[in-house]
Order: structure tokens, then sequence, then C-alpha cells
């Protein structure tokens, strides 16, 4: 038995079907060390463990008898969809923003029919209407319940009784057998994906029916887009069927006042998907050409809409790569991208908006936490030189110290990184980053950023070894600071990175004036040290990298530890306001204070305690012997036994070895 893993935790049988049943060992799946994309069942309570792929299992086939029968895609229904709700095809949707839990949830939705059947919390049947559910999230707010719940048995269903063809689920889930309700995300980084939860959660929830044949006229909803153009939020997108060059497209659209097509979140990404696979809109199947490009700037992808940052990417499986002549990107029939060479004539998306670009928030004005760590920028790096180990192995170092595998988002970064690197040593390997193939969504980086800066060598990524092992991380080459793919396995060097610390503390002098925190301004600049380069071919385990007059932790495999950070001296300027007065106790008529006075009573006391402590501990110290001729006072024989026990065992055992 065997599931197969794409992107992440996102689990299908190997025959393409999703999982409607599951049986998952109590705090499975846990995906260890990032690497357990393939699942066993255990024979003695039949329960399923995800484990690493190369484990050697018996194993079960399946065969199917009989004749396939190919499916037809399903009719339109006349009719339409009741008010407020928005169509996809047959279906029916609206989102709520009130809070409820689930059964109170799906009572709500079948309320909507008032007295008719088929009002249900939404069945989500394909991909398509995940994506349309998806672009109804946009703003919401709410992580809203859908209709998919788990019974006892551990079998999925739907609510309205379509059955289950189809799961979008997030990372490790579903994961705990008492989460048997269903929401789905409307954040940025996982919006579309479905979570397990607790029914008794109080969430937003989405409601569905199907289109009605008594409801013969569609409701009105205003497009505010030009003539052309479908709408979408503050923005307008119109396919092109004409087939162009990349840069021929770019001017078409110009001259239509919009740009080749933006697409700065998950949502913006998912109408396109719907929209190049409606076939009222787009007749073709080819890919079609979006803004995205390197032009100005090789290995460094931008959109052609000034403004906008990349903030949002959907590469293909082993995307980008730069070929020859490429540096423009298309999407597939899929919605995922990829760069294309730019010369080749294919259809294209416009798209003007009325919105304005996200704001990009400043970088921290921070401090590196600790020795070894080197600033630049809102960042603090750490470079492992010396250090060889496994992809896996390095991202856990870097785990292990609160940071993450190094991901690079511009030529600059990358020339620093490498500026670095030949500061300290000359050596003929690479560095790992953070950069690894998804089975799905081509190269990401291992902290989630967004890839849009690339800088392969020539002929790379050659996707694998001359043995056939793939070759899915990439290291950046010390000599040139080109980058390659190549087997996780593999050993070299590399780089952490973490965000510089703020320092947030409110700290106070002893006295009623506060102090005054000398914020930093600048990045403090660091001299790199001379250092003698290892000799080729040797690696001496945990040594990092360090700036001039610092004293580098030791960092060894088995114990690795994050630095202690560096303490801030605060600088305190000098008070200048108005004296304050200070209660004082009144002296004594002896000249004497009250204080004085107790202070003279308790050292005379002390003085006289002193000399019978001694005289009693003195005797109590003296050796005195019993009637049997043993020595005196409280006799332990359990301590003894146990001591007599233990030298007997530590003897017997002082030859063993393991086994």
């Amino acid at each position: 038995m065997k599931i197969q893993s794409f992107t992440n935790l996102h689990f299908r049988w190997s025959d393409g079907t999703v999982p409607s049943y599951i049986n998952w060992s109590p705090g499975e799946p846990n995906d260890y060390a990032g690497a357990e994309d393939c699942v066993e069942m255990r024979v003695f309570n039949g329960k399923w463990n995800d484990a690493h792929c190369s484990k050697k299992r018996g194993f079960i086939c399946k065969q199917t008898t009989g004749v396939k029968r190919p499916t037809t895609p399903t009719p339109l229904m006349t009719g339409y969809c009741p008010a407020r709700f928005r169509a996809h095809r047959n279906k029916c949707y609206k989102v709520f923003t009130t809070l409820k839990n689930w059964t109170d949830a799906n009572t709500a939705c079948q309320a909507l029919g008032g007295g008719r059947k088929g009002y249900y919390l939404a069945s989500i049947g394909n991909v398509f209407e995940n994506a349309f559910v998806t672009t109804l999230l946009q703003g919401s707010g709410v992580e809203p319940w859908i209709g998919l719940k788990q019974r006892n048995d551990h079998q999925f269903y739907w609510i309205d009784n379509t059955d289950v063809t189809y799961t979008n689920w997030d990372v490790g889930q579903p994961k705990r057998p008492e989460l048997v309700c269903t929401r789905i995300y409307s954040a940025l980084h996982n919006a579309g994906r479905w979570s397990a939860s607790l029914c008794s959660l109080k969430k937003g929830y989405i409601c569905g029916t199907n289109k009605k044949s008594y409801i013969t006229t569609p409701e009105a909803i205003p497009n505010p887009c030009p003539s052309g153009y479908l709408s979408y939020g503050m923005d307008c997108f119109q396919y092109v069927p004409t087939k162009a060059t990349w840069s021929v497209a770019d001017a078409d659209c110009k001259s239509r006042k919009s740009f080749l097509a933006t697409l700065a979140n998950p949502f913006e990404q998912n109408f396109l998907f719907l929209m190049i696979n409606d076939p009222t809109v787009r007749p073709s199947k080819s890919s079609v050409w979006i803004g995205l490009n390197d032009v100005k700037n090789s290995g460094s992808y931008s959109w052609t809409q000034s403004g906008w940052s990349v903030i949002y990417t959907n590469w293909d499986n082993g995307q980008p790569t730069r070929p020859s002549g490429g540096g423009c990107v298309a999407a597939n029939i899929s919605g995922q991208w990829a760069d294309t060479t730019c010369s080749q004539p294919l259809p294209y998306v416009c798209k003007s908006t009325t919105g304005t670009p996200p704001a990009t928030p400043p970088g921290p004005n921070g401090q590196c936490p600790g020795q070894g760590w080197i600033s630049k920028g809102p960042k603090c790096y750490r470079f492992y030189y010396k250090t060889s180990l496994s992809y896996l192995d390095a991202t856990l170092d870097c785990s292990r110290q609160q940071a993450s595998m190094v991901s690079v988002h511009s030529m600059a970064q990358n020339n620093f990184l490498i500026g670095t690197l030949k500061s300290y040593t000359v050596q003929s390997e690479g560095l790992w980053l953070g950069f690894h193939k998804s089975s799905t969504a081509g190269f990401q980086w291992y902290d989630k950023s967004t890839p849009q800066f690339i800088n392969w060598d020539q002929g790379q990524p050659s996707g694998k070894t001359q043995r056939g092992n793939q070759e899915n991380c990439v290291e950046i080459r010390s000599w040139n600071g080109k980058w390659n793919d190549l087997d996780c396995s593999e050993t070299r060097g590399y780089i952490c990175e973490k965000m510089q610390v703020v320092d947030t503390a409110d700290n106070t002098t002893p006295g009623p004036q506060k102090s005054t925190i000398a914020t930093p301004t600048k990045t403090p600049t660091i001299v790199p040290p001379t250092i003698t380069p290892p000799l080729p071919g040797k690696h001496t385990t945990g040594t990092p990298v360090r700036p001039t007059g610092t004293t580098p932790a030791t960092l060894s495999r088995q114990t690795q530890k994050t630095a202690s950070p560096m303490p801030t001296v605060p600088h305190i300027s000098p008070y200048t306001g108005t004296p304050q007065s200070v209660h004082q106790e009144p002296p004594s008529k002896n000249g004497l204070s009250s204080g004085a006075i107790i202070g003279i009573i308790i050292g005379i006391i002390v003085a006289l305690a002193l000399p019978t402590a001694g005289i009693v501990l003195w005797k109590r110290r003296q050796p005195h012997t019993n009637q049997n001729g043993t020595p005196g006072g409280f006799e332990n024989s359990t301590y003894q036994l146990d001591t007599k026990h233990e030298t007997e065992t530590s003897d017997q055992n002082s030859g063993e070895t393991d086994s």
C-alpha cells in the first residue's frame, strides 16, 4: 500500500485518486525531518504511518477488473442561482462571515431554502470549484466551514450526499481523528487549502446549492470594466486569443491602457486559472503570457506594471529554468508558471486595475544575536564553510538556531554572499542554498519566501546526476556565484539566515528618571579576518565564520545550540530636571539614627552566638565508640548495601561491551 505525496503532505493514492478514507496512527503523519513522502500500513494494528520512500517494505498490488468507463462532463443545468449566490457551472456558492459552529452553520444553510431541500454547507467536487470558492474568499477575513465531515469509521463524506472525488488538504491535514469537520483557508500563504478542525469552533461558512430551474432570470451583476474585460475585485482581465511574442503582447496590452497580467496573490491566480480554462472565454489549450519577466535584469524577475513587487509566484515543477532566449513567463492550462522563450508566439492576458500596490514594510532596525553572525540589511547570516553536511542535516542545523537556510532575492545579495565567502576561504565546493525542488510547484525557498530571482550556471538545472539520481537541492558555487542543482544527499557547507533582533525592552534607571536607550541607526561594518583556507577535500565540522574581534561558539554536530544574544548596553543621559526631595528619618537625640542602633544590637548578638556554635560543632565531630566497637551516630545500612552492590555490579560489568 502506498500513498504518493504531492507538495509537502498533500497525500494522494498512487493511482491518482484522492483519499476519502484515512486511518493514521496517533501523531501521524509527522513528516519526520521533512522527508517522509510515502505511507506504510502497520501489520499489528492496521494503522498508517508516513515513512521515507527508500525504506524496504512488503507491498500489496491492486488491479481493476472490467472496463473502466470514461468520465463525461456534467451538462449544464437550466435556471440560475438564488440572489446573492455566485455561480460556477451548475453550482451556487455564498460566503457568510457570521461565526457559527459546524452544525449551526449547516442548519443556517438549510434554512436558506425556505422549506425547499438542497441547501447545505458547500461541497467542492474538483479543482475548478475549489478555485472558484477561493476567489470568493479574498478580503473575507474568515476561514469558513465547508460540508466535508468525517464519520466514526474515519470515512469522509459531503453533507449534501455528493461523492468525495476531490480534496485539497493543507500540509499535514487531516491529522487527528477527533478533528472531523473541515474549513477552507483564506490567508495569502495557504488560500484554498483545507484543514480538519473541531466542529465546535465558531467560523464563517460557505453555503452551496445547485442552479434552480424555477429561477429564469439571472441576478444582474454590475461589470465596471471595459467591453471584453472580466471583472474581479478592483481588477479587469482580458484574454487575447491572438498569438504573439512576449514583447508584442506587452506592447499591445499597453496600447489597450493595461499591462500584461500582474498576479499579486493566490486569489488573482485562481481567477486567471478559471478564465483560461473557461471554454467560452479561451478556446485554445496553449499557455498564455503574463507580465512577469527578467528582460531588464537577467535572473531577477519583475512585473511589467511598475510599482508592483513580486510577492507571489506559482512556478511549475522544475521552474524557473531560464532557458536560452528565455526570461519571459507564461502560465499553462494548470495555472502554473514557466520561464519560456520570449520569441514563442502565445495568447496573452491583459489586466488593468484601480488598486494600489501593497506597501513594502521597512526592515527592522536591529542587531544580530550572538557571535558569528554577520549583519547585512535587515538580515543576519552565518557561514559554515568548513562544515560539510547533507541538505537535510544543514536545514536542521539552521532550524536549531532559530534560522533557516539562506534565500537569495537579488544579484546584490548573491554577490554579498560570494564576496563574504571569498574573503574567508578559497575552496572548490559550493555551499547549500535553501532552494529545493517541490514535486508540483517548481523550485521553492525553504523559508517560504517568493522565488523571483535565479542565477543558474550554464546548463543548469540538469535535473539528474550521471547515475540517474534526482538533483532536487541547490548549491551556490563559490568560484563564480552561479547555482547548480545537486543530489540532496551530497554534503556541502551551508549558510544560515535570520532576521535581525530589535531591542524593544523598556530599560529604566534606578531613580525616577527613565533612561534613554541609544537606538542603533547603522548596521555595524564587519571587517573579515584573514583566515588560512582549509586544505582541499578536508572539512572541519562545526566551525562557523566569525567577525573580527569575537570568539566563535563551538558548534558540534551532536549538540548545536543558538548563540546567546549580545547584551545591549544602554546610554543613560544625565538628569537635568528639578531635583527630587528624598524622605529621611530624623536623627535621634544621642546622634545615632534608629537604623544605626538596630545594627549595633544585631552585631552584639552575632558576636555572642558564633563561639557557642563553634564549640557545639567541634564536640559533634569528635569520634566516639558504642558497645560493639563500631562508630557511633546514625548508620544508613541501606546506603552501605546499595554502595556495595553498585561496586560489585561495576566490577562484574567492567569487561562487557555492547553487542
